[in-house]
This record gives structure tokens, sequence and C-alpha cells, in this order.
């Protein structure tokens, strides 16, 4: 039988926030899947859980602190996982209150439980939907978990709330193991000794990682959360899609970054067939290998193979390392890419992190064109001798590649080929972790929020009318429904 809430929780008479949520097919806390059109609403974590469900099905009468005779009644379904005291409404219910549009954002009311109205019904249904088997109904659909709407803060404001803010500059690498055994090779070897170890596609690509969760590194406008959170899922044609939370307001906006539950050391090649990233101010996302030891960062190494932020089109290659590690000088003047700062030929990130990074020349080789091009491949080896990055377009990837049977000595001048007479690879470069993320604003998209560059010709600032990057990320969640589709990731050893 359902627990009448007591008297104590009867009315709320002092006014509380009410954001919105879209529904987007997802399971809320009370175990049912609503529709926008339903009125239903999002309690504080006080009324209902997942674990608490006493109070769902019940009737809840929400009316406006400037004008009670304003309300509407909707039934608990969710949770809010808000400020303290806040409620979500479903888009239906909050148009009702807020004469039709979604345009405020939030409304200021007090809300009570209906004693009077009979509780709803909100059971399961007889056929449960697992949000990370939902694939998108037209090209690329972003799922929404609705119970994330959470508070708008500002850049400034975020200083002085905790709950929203990183307290580091790093995210801890999670410590469980994970129980996943590469697939069989599906290639040969090449012709350049190169063998297929793993080949990771769809889930198997999300079981060979663990998902991070927390507030982001880098004063990022993303909060990381798990596999289950509905934003990693398999479409219809079998590809990973990693997406970002698109309710509109939030004070930390959900995404993912996912670390490889195995290590690599020098002497392997990583291929990645993207079909689509994520693209547009605000997004900062990455592939990257990370080296792992008690040292700490930069000292076993990092490789950026896909990088950049905002609307950029052209990528940004980079190796981060501690002293000791140099590239030629014979880098800063490639045909395919230009070395960012050509004065520092040195990689030491501890003075100068943006040293050794290298723009690709291509303008489809990172954000929308990259996307309307149909994608394309970023494989970069690392061996004793060099780090070699390559990439090429859909329609200009070999094929020895898409068989399987990779012989970069086919494949022409690598992008940029870093050798190892001013740098020791196994020395810099040890246990490293594959990492794919989706950071949101940040040090690197908030620093050239006001610029242009990289193949982008109008600063975001002016494309969005917003003054910061945290700003426009936590309050346009509707921008954010580009994710990554990737169709695989390789990785080869080399006999």
């Amino acid at each position: 039988m359902k627990r009448t809430p007591s008297s104590s929780w009867k009315k709320r008479s002092d006014p509380v926030t009410a954001y919105y949520g879209y529904q987007k097919s997802v399971t809320g806390s009370c175990g049912s899947v609503s529709a926008d059109t339903d009125f239903v609403v999002g309690l504080p974590k006080d009324y209902v859980t997942s674990e608490f469900t006493d109070n769902c099905g019940a009737q809840v009468t929400v009316a406006l602190a400037s004008d009670s005779s304003k309300s509407i009644s909707a039934t608990v379904a969710d949770t809010c996982d808000c400020a303290p005291g806040a409620i979500y409404l479903s888009i239906a219910a909050f148009e009702a209150l807020s004469g039709g549009s979604l345009d405020e954002g939030v409304l200021n009311v007090t809300w009570e439980f209906d004693f009077n109205a009979p509780a709803v019904d909100i059971a399961p249904p007889s056929s449960s939907i697992d949000a990370t088997d939902i694939a998108p109904s037209t090209s690329v659909a972003v799922p929404t978990i609705s119970s994330s709407a959470v508070p708008i803060i500002s850049s400034s404001a975020a200083e002085e709330t905790t709950s929203f803010v990183p307290e580091t500059t790093s995210i801890e690498t999670p410590t469980s193991t994970s129980s996943y055994t590469a697939p069989a090779s599906t290639g040969g070897t090449s012709s350049d000794g190169w063998t297929n170890t793993q080949y990771l596609t769809g889930n198997a690509l999300f079981d060979a990682f663990n998902f991070d969760t927390g507030a982001a590194d880098n004063a990022g406008a993303a909060n990381y959360v798990g596999r289950d959170s509905g934003l990693v899922y398999t479409d219809g044609d079998g590809n990973a899609v990693i997406a970002v939370d698109t309710t509109e307001y939030v004070g930390l906006r959900n995404s993912v970054r996912m670390v490889s539950a195995e290590q690599l050391d020098v002497g392997f090649m990583m291929i990645v067939d993207i079909k689509a990233m994520p693209a547009g101010c605000g997004m900062w996302p990455a592939i990257w290998l990370n080296g792992a030891c008690d040292a700490g960062w930069p000292a076993c190494g990092e490789i950026d193979l896909v990088e950049g932020v905002n609307l950029y089109t052209q990528n940004v290659v980079s190796i981060h390392t501690d002293g000791g590690c140099s590239v030629p000088s014979t880098l800063t003047s490639l045909a395919n890419a230009v070395l960012k700062v050509p004065t520092t030929l040195s990689c030491d990130a501890n003075v100068d992190p943006a040293s050794c990074g290298w723009n690709d020349n291509s303008e489809v080789s990172y954000g929308a064109p990259f996307n309307a091009a149909g994608g394309g491949v970023y494989a970069v080896s690392v061996t004793e001798a060099g780090i070699d990055f390559f990439f090429f377009s859909r329609p200009d990837v070999p094929g020895d590649i898409l068989s399987n049977t990779p012989t970069p000595s086919g494949w022409g001048t690598p992008l940029v080929s870093i050798p190892n007479w001013e740098c020791n690879i196994g020395q810099h470069f040890q246990k490293l972790n594959i990492i794919i993320n989706t950071n949101l604003a940040g040090t690197f998209g908030e620093g050239v929020w006001h610029g242009t560059g990289n193949g982008q010709t109008v600063s975001c600032a002016d494309q969005t009318g917003f003054g910061s990057a945290f700003e426009y990320v936590t309050q346009n969640g509707h921008a954010f429904n580009s994710p990554w589709v990737i169709k695989s990731l390789g990785i080869y050893k080399q006999n």
C-alpha cells in the first residue's frame, strides 16, 4: 500500500524553482516511462528515489508563486536531481503553467500533495526499456536524462557552488577491474607486420572501458556519468554512440569520459574509424592516450589523436611529456600540418602545455565538416623508432584499413612523424590508457571562446551572444545533440 505523505510534507508554501525536462523514453525513478505530453513531476530526493517509491503516482498540485490561481495537477514519476527543494516538470506541465512557452526556462512555484486525488498506477511497462539499447529514430538522436535538470549557475557563481564545481584538476581512474576479453582478430598480419589484437565495435567497445564519474577536470562544465546513464548505446548500424545530456538548464552538463581497462606500452598502433563526432560551441571532445604512473602527469606521456573545441574544423594532434623530450626543427615546417608553437621544440608540458601540438591543414579533419564528409579514420603508431600520426577523410580511407590489415608503408607521408632522435619514446610513453571523452567549455574552450582559428572564422561569443563558454553550455541543452558515433577502434602489434 502506498504510504500517505506526512503532514509536514503536505505543502511547500515557500516558493521553489521548477525546471522542465524532456522525457526521451528514459525510465524515471518510479520505474515508468513518461511522454513529454504527460503531466508528470520530478520531486527532490527527500520525497522519491529509485529506492524509495512510496510517493510514486501521487498527485501534486503545482501553482505559480505569483498567482496561485494558475495551477496544474501532475503525477509524481521521477526524482529531480536538482538544487535543494527544486522540482522539474514535464514539457506539457511546464507549458501549461508558463502560458505555452519554454522561453522562461524556470518558474517560481509552490506545490503540495493532493490527498483527495487518487494515486495513479505508474508501474513499469510490461516490456521494459533499456536506455543503453535505444537507437536514434532520425539520424542520431540523443537520449536525455530528464531527472538531471539542475539549476543555472553563472561562471562567477560556480566558484561558490561547491556541489557543481570541480574540486580537483584531475579525475581518478576507476580502480575496478574489467572482465573484458579481447575479441578474436578479424584480420591477418599485414605486409608491414601489424597484427590485430583488439577490434572493438558497439557494446564490445563499451565493455573494454571503465567510466569515470564526477565533475570534469580543466574547469570543464561537464559532469561525467556512468554507462547506465543512457548516454552510451549502440545504434541500429552497430556503431557505438556516446552522447551529451540535452536538458536545457543545468549546473554541470552530464557527459561521458571512458578510460580503457587495459594499458598499452610502446610497440602498438591504434586506428579509430569515426562516423561523427561532437561539434559545436562549448564542445571539447577528444580521443587520447594518457600514461598512468606514480610520478603523475605528464611523466608517462600523453598522446592526443583527436582534439579540438568549439567550431574548429582542423584537428589538433600532440604529444606531452616531462623534461628531456624534444622534436627536431624539421617538424616546424610540414606539408600537411603546422606546429602550433614553432618557437618551442621541447615537449615538456610543465613548461608549456601548448608545445608539441600540430594543426592538421585539412578542414574536414574535425567538427561539422568532418561529420558532413561521412567521418574518417585517425591512426597513430607508437614504436621505439617514433610516433606517426595519420588522418584519412572517408573517401580516402585505404583499403588495407578496411580489410583490417593496415599497411602504413603504403599510406604516404604521415601527417606528423616524430622521430626518436631527441626523445626516448619507450622512456617517455608508458602504461598508456585510451581515453574517449567529451569535456565542455573548460580551459581550452573558454580560452578561445572570443577567438577564431583552426578553420573557425567567427568566434563562439559572436555566434551565441554568450560571454563565456560555461554559461552557454549550462543554459543551452538543445545545442548539445551531436554525439560521438564510432564505427570501430582497433589495436595492432608489430611482429
